[in-house]
């Protein structure tokens, strides 16, 4: 069995920096905590993740939301968003739906063929049902941006 002198190379320190301080100075200046906005106390966000995608982080102490992370087709649909609403989709749309109802109109009283009016037909109720669901969509919108608003100002 060997023995280990004080002078062995077991004992001897090494003049490179160890691997924690070469990762301590990458983090140099940064901090890896945050204030939750719920509870105030510094943390260190938790991530939630489904199938591998991250959702969102959380606070770890009372479990709130920290901030979401968008899907992909979100990420892909946003930029095409506005943040102002905007009804001249549903202007357009009844338009649409007052031309084919005129069409149904004119194919019932002047007895055109009735492809032309099966055509009438379809795009009155499509262009109709459209309308009345962005309509709902648009009122929606309004409804929650002024119900954010109102929370904003009572808390």
């Amino acid at each position: 069995m060997p023995s280990f002198s004080s002078h062995s190379s077991h004992s001897k320190l090494s003049p490179r920096p160890l691997p924690a301080d070469t990762v301590k100075a990458s983090f140099a200046g940064q901090h890896s905590t945050v204030n939750c906005n719920a509870c105030h106390r510094t943390m260190v966000p938790r991530v939630i993740s489904y199938y591998g995608q991250p959702l969102r982080s959380i606070c770890p102490f009372c479990g709130t939301t920290f901030s979401k992370f968008p899907s992909g087709l979100q990420r892909l649909i946003k930029p095409f968003q506005t943040r102002s609403l905007s009804f001249v989709a549903f202007k357009w749309m009844i338009m649409a739906t007052l031309i084919f109802g005129l069409l149904w109109s004119i194919c019932a009283w002047a007895k055109l063929p009735d492809n032309l009016s099966l055509i009438a037909v379809f795009g009155t109720i499509g262009f109709g049902l459209m309308a009345v669901a962005e309509f709902f969509v648009q009122s929606i919108s309004v409804h929650d941006k002024n119900l954010k608003l109102r929370l904003s100002i009572i808390f």
